[in-house]
């Protein structure tokens, strides 16, 4: 990761609050789970906390997603996940989701 890129994104990391945790995952194409069904919120889940899948990519400047971070990127929304993209200090100190 360039320091630009490195940066960015620590200061990112930082801006999350108390409820919110990152886990970094560099490229690859493991599979290092087992494949999960969205969940679907009925009413007697109203009123707790649940746990919300959310994608981040860290580009800089002009850098766009590949082909697999595109892929990626439908799948989290398709199952109801969020995707974003932290792209400048103004994007990262939004934590607009």
């Amino acid at each position: 990761m360039a320091t630009k890129e490195h940066n960015l994104s620590a200061k990112y990391q930082r801006s999350l609050t108390k409820w919110q945790r990152l886990w970094r995952c560099n490229s690859g194409s493991a599979w290092a789970g087992k494949f999960l069904s969205a969940t679907i919120i009925t009413p007697d889940m109203v009123g707790k906390r649940v746990a919300v899948f959310v994608g981040t990519e860290v580009k800089t400047d002009d850098q766009k997603l590949n082909t697999d971070q595109g892929n990626f990127k439908k799948l989290i929304v398709d199952m109801g996940g969020i995707h974003r993209e932290v792209r400048d200090d103004t994007t990262v100190e939004s934590k607009t989701f």
